[in-house]
């Protein structure tokens, strides 16, 4: 950087800027990086302030550049003194408070998004999420020797408090649902710091801001409820909702293309055993439980079955390309990403797979700027539009926006029944991706389809699977004895 037209003066210090270089533009005294020097003076050398040669000396006026009278400035300073108070950074109690504000603001805007989602009319659930808060709150402080110590209150408690009051609710709220949109940051959660206020964020130390975005790591410990005795006082609640299985059992076979035989199945052995799908702490999720009996169910349907059927799901399975579709579920197309994405997969992916990734980046990951784009509403849409434009060069995607999503719903209900259609067909359709995955990879097969809709992991569904066998053991029992 050039210094020419600059003098030496005091250090800037703004923003502990280090330069020693000052210039006057348009009357201001501004540094070599574009500081200004708000209470700068200036020698005014005029003829009038010129004492007579006789006095053998002469005076010289001091001149505020800022054009401030005396008063004004000392207002002005004053002003900003205050302002560098409101700046500064928190610590023990105070942070503590403050981080406790931004986890409202967030919670407020946590809701906001939930009820629009899911249609919630009124203001029943919000009256209940922040009657779990002040539960929340009660506990977080119950017990402290000292208003200072480490706060204990976590993000993750937000989701909970979020998913106990839709279940209060009975809105029509699965948990595997909500960590999808929690994935896609359809509600603020891992970039939830961007919803809190300037206000409240410059007060905040960097090393407090993780504490203000979700963790998706272990999503089995959503699943566990882990929380639920910080805002409930007993599991009576939690017991008291029973999961309204059908629709999610229905939509799980559908989207694996398992044949409907298995809802049959699946809801026998829950009427015979009288399944309790409930909340249980120390107990799988009820919908874990289903999976598991969803698991067991389509082994023992294709063992009974012609080798036919199992051979014509596995080649429709896997040459179907409509299973992971952006504008229907655009969960799955993340899932593949987390779960299929070493290199030796990625080379493998056809132009359609590549297609619906770039498709999900464009519509969650580059969002547009609007009102209620809370999650996102910090970023800037200059550098969207480069990222874009260099994105569509690499990946040319045609009538992104055209593709609405209930168009596409009429159109996957009709390649839905040709599937079907198919499916139930006595010849066999291509023996080759049967021999790829033989029947004895069944459960692989089911559960890497089901890491996709859970979230979990290879480990998570051990326990799952094993549940699900000793369900069907105690069934087996069940008939016997009759």
């Amino acid at each position: 950087m050039s210094t020419v037209g600059y003098r030496r003066g005091p250090v800037c210090g703004v923003d502990n800027c280090p330069s020693k270089l000052w210039r006057l533009i348009d009357g201001r005294n501004v540094c070599q990086y574009g500081h200004v020097n708000e209470d700068a003076i200036e020698l005014n050398d005029e003829d009038e302030n010129i004492a007579s040669a006789a006095s053998q000396g002469f005076t010289r006026r001091l001149n505020n550049v800022s054009g401030l009278t005396k008063s004004q400035a000392r207002h002005k300073r004053v002003e900003m003194l205050k302002l560098g108070q409101t700046n500064s950074l928190l610590y023990g109690k105070q942070l503590n408070l403050m981080l406790v504000r931004a986890m409202q603001v967030i919670l407020c805007k946590q809701i906001k998004c939930l009820a629009e989602h899911y249609n919630i009319q009124g203001d029943t659930f919000v009256k209940v999420a922040k009657r779990y808060w002040c539960l929340l709150l009660a506990h977080m402080y119950h017990g402290k020797k000292s208003p200072g110590e480490k706060m204990s209150l976590v993000f993750n408690d937000l989701f909970m408090v979020c998913y106990l009051a839709l279940l209060q609710v009975n809105a029509p709220v699965y948990m595997m649902d909500l960590l999808n949109l929690a994935t896609l940051e359809r509600i603020p959660f891992m970039k939830a710091e961007n919803s809190v206020p300037p206000s409240i964020s410059r007060r905040i130390p960097l090393t407090s801001f993780p504490l203000l975005k979700g963790s998706l790591i272990s999503k089995r410990s959503y699943y566990n409820l882990k929380g639920w005795n910080r805002i409930l006082d007993s599991p009576v609640t939690l017991t008291n909702y029973k999961l309204n299985y059908l629709p999610l059992l229905v939509r799980l076979v559908l989207k694996l293309y398992l044949p409907l035989e298995i809802v049959t199945l699946v809801k026998n052995i829950i009427v015979v055993l009288d399944v309790k799908l409930t909340l249980q702490p120390g107990e799988l999720h009820p919908e874990l439980k289903l999976v598991g009996l969803i698991i067991v169910m389509t082994k023992l349907y294709f063992h009974s079955s012609a080798k036919t059927r199992y051979n014509n799901w596995v080649a429709l399975y896997y040459a179907d390309i409509s299973k992971l579709d952006t504008d229907l579920d655009p969960a799955r197309v993340e899932a593949k990403l987390q779960n299929h994405s070493s290199p030796e997969e990625l080379v493998q992916w056809d132009s359609d797979e590549i297609e619906q990734a770039a498709k999900l980046f464009y519509r969650y990951y580059l969002p547009p700027i609007r009102n209620e784009n809370i999650a996102n509403h910090k970023k800037h849409s200059t550098t969207k539009k480069v990222i874009v434009q260099r994105l569509n060069a690499i990946f040319p995607i045609e009538e992104l926006e055209g593709n609405e999503p209930e168009r596409a719903l009429e159109s996957y209900k009709t390649h839905l029944a040709d599937i079907y259609s198919k499916l139930y067909e006595d010849r066999a359709l291509n023996i080759d991706d049967a021999n790829c995955h033989p029947y004895e990879h069944l459960i692989d097969l089911l559960v890497d389809g089901f890491k996709m809709d859970t979230g979990l992991t290879l480990e998570d569904f051990k326990d799952i699977v094993r549940y699900g066998d000793n369900t069907l053991k105690e069934y087996h029992r069940t008939l016997t004895n009759n």
